[in-house]
């Protein structure tokens, strides 16, 4: 019930019915673009944004998620209230059927309320030592609602906006350093899907390596060089933020510890696989 939005869909060069899906609505508010070769993650998001209009708010789902029932009214009724560049907010997760874990068919959502202001540097030091998930940023991906003055900015300091083979986790890093603080609802407003199809939860070994296989082989931007990749949730943070502390004027008030993360990758392998285990190590 509510229409002042566009939806682009930026279909990678996929092998299914994508386009013909698309234009069967015949919906003006609905865009069909195709990049006309296959793309890395990172050049996906980025050809997408590029046919944004420079106005209003952007979000990115993916095309295993989706949104709650009235999610973009409510979302905009906070930001009219609150006049913010960002908002930020929980979500809720469903596991796809053939999902290799417990959860399947499961749909997880904490029901809660609350809207709040919260300080981007606070925000990026509790993720970078590890005591909140990286979910806690805005995160363009799933996780919230960004200005396109903020996404501008960002361009225009470094060129294009992603530069880290991970875009969303990057995107929480470079959006939280452009701005002092961002709102925060504690009402989820998207589901994020995991399936055996998820490139996320192929590269942290929660499902078989047969999308990360693909992710990594699509010619994807370098690895950050004081890193060694592997299949490690916290690495990836890391290699997001020394991306962004590299490309983006915005994190010299922030500390990192090699230490730690060294710590936390270990920690988190020890309840992997016994290969990833090994790969980490």
């Amino acid at each position: 019930d509510y229409d002042n939005l566009n939806i682009i869909v930026s279909d990678n060069c996929s092998q299914d019915r994508t386009r013909e899906v698309v234009e069967s609505y015949q919906d003006a508010r609905i865009r069909y673009i195709n990049p006309g070769k296959r793309l890395n993650m990172s050049d996906n998001f980025e050809f997408a944004l590029g046919h944004v209009a420079p106005k209003g708010y952007i979000i990115y789902i993916g095309d295993d998620d989706g949104l709650l029932p009235n999610a973009i009214r409510d979302i905009n009724t906070i930001l009219k209230d609150t006049r913010a560049s960002v908002l930020r907010w929980n979500q809720a997760s469903y596991f796809w059927p053939k999902t290799p874990a417990s959860h399947a068919n499961e749909l997880q959502c904490l029901l809660q309320g609350g809207v709040t202001q919260e300080s981007a540097l606070c925000a990026i030091r509790k993720v970078v030592s590890f005591q909140v998930p990286y979910g806690s940023l805005p995160v363009m991906y799933l996780y919230a609602a960004v200005s396109y003055d903020v996404i501008a900015k960002i361009r225009s300091l470094s060129g294009r906006f992603y530069h880290s083979l991970t875009p969303d986790v990057y995107s929480g890093f470079a959006i939280a350093g452009a701005i002092r603080e961002f709102t925060n609802s504690m009402r989820p407003y998207t589901i994020a899907g995991i399936s055996h199809h998820s490139t996320g939860a192929s590269l942290v070994g929660f499902t078989p390596p047969k999308a990360e296989r693909m992710f990594l082989s699509e010619g994807n931007q370098p690895f950050h060089n004081n890193l060694v990749q592997c299949s490690s949730l916290p690495e990836i943070v890391y290699e997001a933020f020394l991306q962004a502390r590299d490309s983006l004027p915005f994190f010299n008030e922030i500390d990192i510890d090699m230490a730690l993360l060294l710590r936390m990758m270990m920690r988190d392998a020890s309840a992997k696989r016994p290969e990833i285990y090994s790969d980490v190590r």
